[in-house]
């Protein structure tokens, strides 16, 4: 379609009143330092004056090959990726890329060989301090995040903490319970994973008694992450956890219900608390430095992680479930959620949720019905609700200390809209879209790396 024609203003005017006087000339020198000021004021405004106009939120950075196998770990600049074995290689290989340089900084190969090319099983990773933690269908291979080195393998799946070179294995037992009562009641413990023998009860010879299986708690065991050493183990206890700070040490619960505080490469028991817990089942948490532990159905008690000193001692709805929110103790009830701060243990408020509670990014979140979905943030001091959520109720899954980041899809079909809550904001700032449709989205504090139909996309988005 043509445009219409073009008509240009020649000034010629008919049937128009006369003009009015021309101003006087202080008059006419007023206006004319008015609109001098105002084009100059238009034209700073136009070139943003001495700040610049910000870029896009979004930049592509990155787009290394992807196979629809591979399992992608994303912390600050750095991505790991682990690769399914190829006609090529015939191991897995894990390569890290630096994404600020746009380079690799190494692969290495872990695990045997295998001909046989197809799905593997299921892999993980997470960090321990300077290890990478990879995380296979078997065992646990430890490298150097800086150089790749291989350090250790352990066949068992190992977690680590930030402080010190110990991991640890929580391995549940298995009790085969028999239900006659004519031959003894137990007639093995094993451990889980290993197989392990750790209890064997005579049976009578050609009796076959009908049996069940029950798990009788877990045993700790401690691995050196340089070395892959077995350190020490626990008989069954009821849980264990790696403690923050030097020198590095384990909370132990055990089934008649001592705490202990133990060296995490001997295994010596530095501390102990004795009767911490009402009977063989509790709950063993760690926030900050303290140790928490719900003794019985209505109770929980806060320990220093040092010197296992009571701190303080609150009480709790009868069968809720405490676990860690954070900056407070969240306390799951029907419908509902009482919140604790973890520093005296003090009531603050109440939460009405449908689902549960979360801490991600700073913020306290109340998720919705649907799983995974966001609702709102909380203060956590009141349990007011903040943030409204339900335009973004997608999380993308956050690096430790990275800011909450949220999706969403377009109507368009191969579009998707991200935005950031920065920790204590109270709006949400959208970041802007990109031209894919995505998934398995991964955040850290600089970054974001998502699939996309054409293979994994890294941007940067601060």
């Amino acid at each position: 379609m043509s445009a219409g024609p073009v008509v240009i203003d020649l000034g010629v005017r008919t049937n128009e009143p006369p003009a009015e006087p021309a101003p006087s000339r202080p008059a006419l020198a007023r206006h004319l330092r008015t609109a001098v000021t105002a084009l100059v004021v238009a034209l700073v405004l136009a070139v943003g004056g001495s700040a610049p106009q910000p870029g896009p939120a979004l930049v592509e950075v990155a787009a290394p090959p992807t196979s629809i196998w591979q399992q992608e770990l994303l912390v600050g600049d750095r991505l790991y990726v682990v690769h399914p074995p190829t006609d090529r290689s015939f191991r897995r290989t894990v390569t890290a890329y630096d994404l600020t340089r746009g380079a690799d900084l190494w692969t290495t190969p872990i695990g045997v060989e295998t001909r046989a090319l197809g799905p593997e099983g299921e892999a993980s990773l997470s960090i321990a301090g300077e290890r990478l933690l990879v995380h296979t269908e078997d065992r646990t291979f430890v490298l150097d995040t800086a150089s790749g080195r291989l350090r250790a393998s352990v066949p068992h799946h190992v977690t680590g903490g930030d402080a010190g070179n110990v991991g640890l294995v929580r391995e549940p037992i298995w009790s085969f319970v028999s239900d006659d009562p004519a031959v003894n009641a137990t007639v093995r413990v094993v451990a889980g994973a290993s197989g392990e023998v750790v209890h064997v009860t005579a049976v009578e010879p050609g009796e076959a008694p009908r049996v069940s299986v029950q798990v009788d708690g877990v045993s700790v065991r401690a691995f050196d992450l340089d070395t892959g050493a077995e350190l020490w183990a626990t008989g069954s206890v009821t849980a264990g956890e790696l403690l923050p700070g030097e020198p590095p040490s384990v909370a132990v619960l055990t089934r008649d219900g001592v705490l202990e505080v133990r060296d995490a490469r001997t295994g010596a028991v530095r501390h102990s608390r004795a009767r911490a817990v009402d009977g063989s089942m509790g709950w063993l948490g760690v926030v900050g430095d303290l140790v928490l532990v719900q003794t019985g159905l209505s109770e929980a008690t806060a320990y220093a992680a040092g010197t296992l000193e009571t701190v303080w001692r609150a009480a709790l709805p009868r069968h809720g479930a405490a676990y860690d929110c954070g900056a407070v103790l969240c306390v799951a009830m029907a419908g509902r959620s009482l919140l604790i701060d973890a520093g005296n243990g003090r009531p603050l408020g109440e939460v009405v949720a449908n689902g549960h509670l979360d801490s991600r990014g700073g913020h306290l979140l109340r998720l919705g019905p649907r799983e995974g979905e966001l609702d709102h943030t909380v203060d956590p001091y009141s349990g007011r609700p903040l943030v409204d959520l339900s335009d973004w109720p997608d999380p993308v899954t956050g690096a430790e200390g990275s800011p909450l980041v949220l999706t969403r899809p377009d109507q368009l079909p191969d579009r998707a809209w991200f935005a950031v809550l920065e920790p204590g904001a109270t709006r949400i700032q959208v970041l802007g879209p990109v031209p894919h449709r995505v998934s398995q989205c991964q955040s850290s504090d600089t970054h974001l790396a998502c699939r996309t139909g054409n293979g994994l996309r890294v941007w940067t988005y601060r």
